[in-house]
């Protein structure tokens, strides 16, 4: 990555006519996070900052004592928690000669791909404390469930199940907390381990979604009833690869997905432009679109989140209270 990335003559080699007549790409996998979050908590941010009060300590009611005792007051208060919007931003640079030279439409091939990478980048954001992710963001789901001791390994109890289902597992952590798992987002290689989970009864708890999937879509996967996300975009190997995850390599992350809010500023933007200069950080021209005969696509999209955490009567202490766990490979 940087600014001198192009589409060159000879790394489309393979796209000539003379090789491909089409081309077989990976599935388009857009962010897991956004498909957990319910529509009621999206907004649409007017400004950058928005700031977001909290309900941060409950009224408590108290007995009055004999016929004429006092009756106590109580404290309610707020806090506020910022929702700030940072951008996200990919530009691939396709010279028009080598744009001639394949045999597809290398616009509309890669159009879907921008989307795609704007999706994976937010989700490393929101969910691992990946390199480069702005420092006005709240911390990163993985490192806040730690903070809040909700990570569990693998090799608690038994086996699987206990780790996932059982006492002080990934739903009871969460559960103990006053809030309501919603669903999961998991790496690709708990797909063969959730197969064995089954009930006391032996009924497995891993099966196909049937009310996620509509329209002839992609099947979708339910935990105990509750959807399960694999990202298809590397988000979990590369949260495994980030040095400040210490614990062992991430391999699910549980929560109540009604608690997280999404601001979004600007939605995805593809811009397509041939003329205009791509500079790098010290102002040189590293190509001049009109004089070199080139377009260059342009995703932007602009958001943030944040996690209230409002207090309620299970969990009065914001340290130890997060309605969301996370389970990593203790081995």
């Amino acid at each position: 990555m940087g600014f001198n990335d192009s589409i060159t003559r000879a790394v489309s080699s393979a796209l000539t006519p003379e090789v491909v007549t089409s081309v077989w790409a990976s599935a388009i996998e857009q962010s897991a996070v956004l498909s957990l979050v319910p529509e009621a908590m999206r907004m649409q941010m007017p400004v950058d900052d928005v700031r977001i009060p909290v309900f941060a300590t409950d009224v408590e009611a108290n007995w009055v004592v004999g016929d004429t005792g006092l009756k106590q007051t109580t404290a309610a208060a707020w806090e506020n928690k910022h929702l700030i919007a940072e951008e996200l931003a990919a530009i691939v640079v396709i010279p028009d000669r080598v744009a001639r030279n394949t045999s597809i439409n290398l616009t509309d091939f890669i159009v879907p791909r921008l989307g795609a990478a704007i999706g994976k980048a937010f989700d490393l954001a929101v969910l691992f404390p990946a390199d480069g992710r702005p420092s006005t963001f709240p911390a990163a789901i993985w490192t806040d469930a730690v903070a809040a001791s909700q990570h569990v390994s693998d090799e608690l109890g038994d086996d699987l199940f206990d780790a996932v289902m059982g006492p002080g597992g990934l739903l009871a952590l969460i559960e103990e907390d006053g809030f309501p798992v919603s669903g999961f987002i998991a790496s690709n290689a708990m797909k063969a381990r959730l197969r064995g989970l089954r009930t006391s009864d032996g009924v497995p708890l891993y099966q196909p979604d049937l009310m996620q999937r509509s329209g002839g879509g992609p099947r979708q996967w339910a935990l105990d009833g509750l959807p399960v996300r694999f990202p298809q975009n590397g988000v979990f190997p590369a949260g495994a690869a980030n040095a400040a995850i210490t614990d062992g390599n991430p391999l699910m992350i549980a929560g109540d997905w009604s608690q997280m809010i999404v601001g979004i500023r600007q939605e995805i933007e593809i811009t397509i432009a041939n003329t205009g200069v791509i500079t790098d950080e010290a102002g040189n021209i590293i190509i001049n679109l009109f004089q070199q005969d080139a377009k260059a696509l342009r995703a932007t999209f602009v958001a943030g989140y944040q996690v209230p955490n409002p207090v309620n009567q299970e969990n009065a202490n914001s340290a130890t209270r997060y309605p969301f766990s996370v389970l990593y490979d203790g081995a």
